[in-house]
């Protein structure tokens, strides 16, 4: 269970991600997106 919520969480930041990167990538919200994003990969690294 824990493995499909990050997969999720993963999903959703990717999508954001894309979404605020396009335009401004200096804008605080895609900085915190692609930072999530970023961490997320990390602990998907080690927990699957």
């Amino acid at each position: 269970m824990q493995k499909l919520n990050i997969l999720v969480l993963g999903s959703s930041s990717v999508t954001l991600g894309n979404t605020w990167l396009a335009p401004p990538a200096t804008s605080p919200l895609a900085v915190r997106a692609g930072k999530k994003f970023f961490w997320v990969q990390e602990v998907c690294k080690m927990e699957c």
